[in-house]
């Protein structure tokens, strides 16, 4: 990868375009041949006050990457640690709960791979903020464990946050600790990655850090910067399942390095074994969609037209992403706010496969 010209003019040309005032991207790649890795900044966390550039420590809102590599995780230590089974129903976890009898029946594969039957979303937040803040967790779960479900369990692949707001739940009930310190204590700390991966609690002062701006938050009227875009995860306190999760390039990065030494062997994760790992990127017959990881779609994926079949990664709704090429080790972690100032801004979608194809190329070029 000896043009870097190309991928930072690419990414200068998508602030002047308007992707995003901010851009973050980490490319890695770790196989028998060869190992090398290459960071790219371009643009500002705020589109209109440009006193910090974005650099290596910038925090994104790393949205529904919380999805796989938060929450997926954490129940995988609880299935390896023999609390949970991939099998294990709604009805054993909560049975001090009135809840649907098709709620009842939905398995954790399936609120892990979207096929639980749960609608894709709900703004809960609406009603949440009209109760207590120590109440909200509470009545959250009675509402999803009453949820009307679309369609019948394991039939269809339908993205949810709500399968992974129940999942949240789920890991904090088996492991009698907040998603965020579980979190913390699993998989941040023993990786190293406490100042570079972490949730921002209401009840916990924000870190001086350099955040990237998203929106305006409608019901306090101010500019959200270390404070979780979703609306949702932040009636909820900043700490869910399906978001809540922040972090710099370096940290995803490491993060998902880490997954991939696993996957191949290269790396005895106390995290995760590699049996585990390789079931949850694994696709689920019928979808595009593993445990809790998405993989490319034959036609018009994010990750491009150059990852391999044996890819897994994930997008966040903030406009962050990563695609990991397991078979090649190779890892494309792209942050951005390209939610700032609004989310009606939705170039990230020709963005994305266009950064991937260019980088890959580069990355494909360079180690044949």
């Amino acid at each position: 990868m000896n043009r870097r010209d190309e991928i930072q003019s690419l990414l200068d040309s998508g602030v002047e375009n308007g992707v995003s005032c901010g851009l973050s991207l980490s490319v890695v790649v770790e196989n028998k041949r060869v190992q090398f890795e290459k960071k790219y900044f371009s643009g500002y966390c705020h589109k209109y006050q440009r006193d910090k550039a974005v650099d290596e420590k910038t925090v994104f809102d790393l949205a529904s990457l919380t999805k796989p590599l938060v929450t997926t995780l954490l129940v995988a230590n609880l299935v390896e640690n023999k609390i949970l089974t991939m099998n294990t129903a709604v009805s054993t976890l909560f049975q001090d709960i009135d809840m649907s009898r098709e709620t009842a029946d939905i398995e954790l594969w399936q609120l892990l791979s979207h096929c639980s039957g749960l609608p894709a979303h709900r703004p809960y937040y609406v009603k949440l903020l009209g109760v207590p803040k120590q109440l909200r967790a509470d009545w959250l779960l009675k509402t999803l464990l009453k949820e009307p479900l679309q369609y019948r369990s394991g039939t269809k692949h339908i993205y949810s946050d709500l399968g992974y707001l129940l999942l949240g739940q789920i890991v904090e009930r088996c492991s009698g600790k907040s998603l965020d310190a579980y979190f913390k204590e699993k998989i941040a700390e023993p990786l190293g990655l406490s100042e570079q991966l972490f949730f921002i609690p209401d009840d916990q002062d924000k870190a001086d850090r350099s955040y990237a701006y998203t929106e305006i938050c409608p019901w306090s009227h101010s500019w959200l910067c270390g404070k979780v875009d979703d609306d949702n995860c932040r009636a909820l306190g900043g700490v869910a399942g399906h978001a809540g999760l922040f972090g710099t390039v370096e940290g995803v990065t490491r993060l998902c390095s880490t997954l991939g030494a696993v996957w191949g062997g290269r790396d005895c994760s106390k995290m995760i074994s590699g049996r585990m790992l390789k079931k949850l990127m694994t696709r689920v017959e019928g979808s595009t969609w593993c445990y809790g990881f998405d993989s490319p779609s034959a036609e018009a994926s994010s990750a491009g037209k150059y990852f391999s079949p044996r890819s897994v990664g994930h997008l966040g709704f903030t406009g962050t992403s990563f695609w990991m090429d397991l078979e090649r080790g190779i890892s494309v972690v792209l942050l951005t706010n390209r939610v700032h100032p609004s989310r009606m801004n939705d170039k990230i979608r020709a963005f994305r496969p266009a950064i991937h194809n260019l980088v890959m190329n580069k990355v494909l070029d360079s180690i044949r």
